[in-house]
């Protein structure tokens, strides 16, 4: 299915969500909601999940478990980025 979207022109869900996932980090550090160590860490699970989906593209598709793991992974990673802008931590 993200290959089938990507293909046609249109951004695929997976991507869309990822790019509304950086742009909630990047309001949170310039609100001071994230500091950069917070910022760096959620980067990096960003990267693995790139990592994951690549590796789980290499056949061209997504199988149905592929998918909800991946699908896992960006929930989890959509928490984690509410709980740094929502831990009262301050900008240092």
């Amino acid at each position: 299915m993200i290959a089938s979207a990507a293909r046609a022109g249109r951004p695929a869900r997976n991507e869309v969500r990822e790019q509304r996932q950086q742009q909630r980090v990047e309001q949170g550090v310039n609100s001071g909601q994230i500091n950069e160590r917070e910022a760096e860490r959620l980067k990096l699970r960003q990267e693995r999940i790139n990592q994951v989906q690549q590796k789980a593209l290499s056949d061209g598709e997504l199988n149905a478990r592929e998918k909800a793991h991946l699908e896992n992974m960006q929930d989890r990673q959509s928490r984690a980025i509410h709980h740094q802008k929502h831990d009262e931590q301050k900008k240092r």
